[in-house]
């Protein structure tokens, strides 16, 4: 034995976790998520003698860190990558791509640095994310990528968006391993990766009291910033074994819907919008029980006695802002797999996205300001009338009053006729508005919108790109159509500031003398 390994320690572990380190050193196949469970339930254990690093020899250990580049510039995965970016209309190379996928829902703008967040907010892309039909069509694209996924399979759409997204890369190159159950670790990794984009270092900043707590793995980094959204977090118990221990697929829920909510409740505060979703008291779980401060493990062990109260509580928050209905609760205390987390957070996040923007009518008109002082001492000093813009916006007021209250606050009742207007050929919606998109639903047509409320005098009204929609939402098409539209609405401007627009007879390009 070497003069580094000189301490011996003997430790009593359950027969789950000696299969899964085993798994890992070895090569053997991970357990499934019904296996795990049962053998986590019997609760048998064994000692074993091992010898432990002598740390006072000065050496540090290294781990390396999971690999992390913006969206375009990952190379990963070739064969489907190339598939994925054909099915969306992707272009472009390496770190300069182009499409509906690379744009940035919060700025309005392009976007190379796209998080899987972002693509569930951006109405060009969730469409998909909730189809059932689109989801089948994706799962195709997986191709002959992964000896273990079927083109057909329920997991198949999922190990496409990982890997196109690089959220939990393969352990195996060649294999999906959905089914494979997951530690808090990686699930915490997981919705990192999922929420936050690269920075400069391409690599996630350490958190020391975190890393001392949870100790240096390949994962520790990126779970860092999801301690304070996790139901078990280094405030209440999380440390080096339950870090690498196998989460709940209870747990993960309220892990993505706390992230969720917090990041929701930022977002209104900062654009002075008001919340109608706190209130839980209504909500009625026949799924799962409360059961009161009993211990989490316990509740695990007899999962019908149900949750704590803390659990059971976060379970009605997610209810209640539409990221879920109670079916999805009704096998909570199970292991979490790979497949299970992804499905999860696309549903959650892509519901949230639709409920938030779309059907709910959490926006309070009267809380919506007009153009701020410092906008509109700007557009003065270039010599524009800042009552048009003003205007604009009460006009925008007017139509949110009138028509943003219809949207049904109930979300199972307006997710299905979501699902009924994607039955009927729409690429999305928009409020009452059925969207279909150009190269998609519009076929050949640019993109419009038709407003489709039954006895409403405008049904059947038609929307174009850069047409505020009978929600207040401008409705923007592609991206492609979109720019074009902000390009005529510059020249309008521009015009209407007495500059000189006319076409360069030689390059063809617009040209704008300001006077």
């Amino acid at each position: 034995m070497s003069g580094k390994y000189m301490k011996v320690k003997k430790i009593v572990i359950p027969t789950l976790t000696l299969i899964l380190i085993s798994s890992m050193l070895f090569g053997v196949s991970a357990c499934s998520k019904k296996e795990a469970k049962n053998m986590s339930q019997q609760a048998s254990e064994i000692e074993i003698e091992y010898a432990v690093p002598n740390y006072d020899s000065g050496e540090e250990s290294k781990v390396e860190l999971l690999p992390w580049l913006q969206l375009s510039s990952l190379e990963t995965h070739a064969e489907l990558r190339s598939a994925f970016e054909k099915y969306f209309n992707i272009t472009g190379k390496t770190g300069n791509k182009e499409g509906t996928l690379y744009y940035n829902p919060a700025t309005q703008t392009a976007e190379q640095n796209v998080t899987y967040l972002m693509a569930t907010q951006n109405s060009a892309i969730s469409q998909y994310l909730l189809s059932e039909g689109y989801m089948g069509e994706i799962g195709e694209l997986v191709g002959d990528s992964y000896t273990d996924v079927e083109k057909d399979s329920p997991e198949a759409p999922y190990a496409v968006i990982n890997s196109y997204f690089e959220l939990l890369p393969d352990q195996e190159d060649g294999k999906f391993d959905g089914d494979s159950t997951i530690s808090r670790a990686q699930a915490m990794a997981l919705v990192m990766r999922a929420t936050t984009q690269v920075n400069e270092a391409q690599a996630p900043e350490e958190n020391k009291d975190f890393t001392d707590k949870v100790g240096k793995t390949t994962y520790t980094n990126f779970a860092a910033p999801m301690d304070e959204y996790s139901y078990i977090n280094t405030s209440n118990g999380l440390n080096e074994k339950s870090f690498s221990s196998t989460m709940t697929k209870g747990e993960y829920i309220a892990l993505v819907t706390n992230y969720l909510r917090a990041n929701y409740l930022a977002e209104i505060e900062a654009n002075g919008y008001v919340d109608n979703y706190s209130d839980t008291s209504s909500v009625s779980i026949t799924t799962v029980k409360d059961a009161g401060d009993i211990k989490y493990q316990k509740a695990i062990n007899d999962a019908d006695k149900g949750v704590p109260t803390d659990l059971y509580n976060t379970f009605k928050v997610a209810i209640a802002n539409g990221y879920l209905t109670e079916d999805t609760l009704s096998d909570w205390d199970s292991a979490l797999t790979k497949a299970d987390a992804l499905e999860l957070f696309t549903t959650m996040a892509t519901n949230a996205y639709n409920t938030y923007q779309l059907y709910s009518d959490y926006i309070d008109p009267s809380t919506i300001a007009n153009n701020s002082s410092d906008e509109s001492s700007d557009s003065s000093e270039a010599g524009s009338d800042s009552s048009d813009s003003s205007v604009g916006n009460k006009e925008e007021e007017e139509i949110r009053n009138s028509k943003w209250a219809d949207i049904n606050g109930a979300w199972d009742a307006v997710h299905q006729y979501g699902q009924y207007a994607a039955s009927q050929g729409a690429d999305g919606m928009s409020g009452w508005s059925w969207i279909y998109i150009n190269g998609k639903g519009a076929g050949d047509q640019p993109s419009y919108a038709v407003y489709m409320k039954e006895g409403d005098p405008d049904y059947g009204k038609v929307f174009h790109v850069g047409d505020t929609l009978p929600d207040g939402n401008k409705f923007n098409g592609t991206m492609e159509e979109y720019k074009e539209v902000l390009v005529k609405e510059g020249i309008e401007a521009a015009k209407e500031q007495g500059a000189n627009v006319y076409t360069d007879e030689n390059t063809g390009e617009t040209v704008i003398e300001i006077k």
